[in-house]
């Protein structure tokens, strides 16, 4: 079957990732759900407003619609209580009708004290976040077979800006203190290179847990700098380095994702940050 004749439902289209994985599956017959924000009407596809948390309607939709595969991009650490439901609901769904389940969760589920995290690390979480995606992690792995559970980073993208990033322009010029961590590594990954990453494993077999970020990882502060950078700005006074252990926040301080095994198992080209911001700035870069 060619990838033009398989039917794609995304979910979260409303969103910054789904945004970018609407934008880019020309190739795919594609529906994407959203339930309180709007998408873009420019996106391609069809639009659904679809509550996650409703079995009966994500069985209904799924059997109306038939896609050869999910992506599952919905359900942000703004939304704690709809990550559980929102994935058993998937999972079952998937698994009833042998649909193949891409599942997106996060660097969050783990503690940040045994970098670097291979793709199958024992989840640690330290947050209600982190717990919700962890749980969700099980579910799909445990009721749908045909699933791929892919954990990533920082997202970051202008095509929209992303919210951290548009969060960080704000208060930039507004005077509030914010203060970015120097000892606490991630590795963000540009929204451009996870979305084409998701859909070549909808049209493929890989099952099981991905890591999927930059293979460079990088401090918080470093990173804020660079955004700004991207953006032709520079930090304001109010926009500090700071030390997460002087701080009285409970977070993990080093959570770099192995990526080995997705070099190996995607065509896609996994971008470090000054690959990605070169070419969003016009010059060279990946060929994704």
């Amino acid at each position: 079957m060619s990838i033009r004749s398989r039917k794609l439902l995304l979910t979260g289209i409303a969103g910054h990732l789904g945004h970018r994985v609407a934008a880019l599956a020309n190739d795919w017959d594609l529906t994407g759900s959203w339930h309180f924000s709007r998408p873009d009407p420019s996106l391609p596809g069809s639009k659904l407003q679809l509550d996650l948390c409703d079995a009966h309607a994500v069985r209904t939709t799924i059997s109306e619609q038939r896609p050869t595969a999910i992506i599952h991009t919905a359900c942000s650490n703004r939304s704690e209580t709809s990550i559980v439901p929102s994935a058993h609901n998937l999972a079952t769904a998937a698994a009833e009708h042998e649909v193949r389940l891409v599942h997106v969760s996060t660097d969050s589920v783990l503690d940040g004290n045994h970098a670097p995290y291979k793709d199958d690390a024992k989840p640690n979480p330290l947050s209600l976040y982190g717990e919700a995606k962890a749980t969700a992690e099980n579910i799909i792995l445990e009721h749908c077979p045909h699933s791929v559970v892919v954990r990533t980073s920082l997202i970051f993208g202008t095509e929209p800006l992303d919210h951290q990033t548009r969060w960080l322009l704000t208060h930039n010029t507004s005077g509030e203190p914010v203060y970015l961590f120097t000892d606490e590594l991630r590795c963000p990954i540009w929204v451009n290179t996870l979305a084409h990453a998701l859909l070549e494993l909808a049209a493929g077999d890989y099952t099981g847990m991905l890591n999927i970020a930059s293979p460079k990882p990088i401090n918080r502060w470093e990173f804020g700098v660079k955004m700004l950078a991207m953006l032709g700005l520079k930090p304001n006074p109010n926009v500090r380095p700071a030390l997460q252990e002087e701080s009285d926040l409970i977070r993990p301080s080093n959570l770099t994702l192995d990526v080995s095994r997705a070099k190996h198992q995607l065509r896609t080209p996994l971008t470090t940050v000054d690959e990605a911001i070169k070419y969003i700035n016009g010059g060279n870069g990946p060929t994704l």
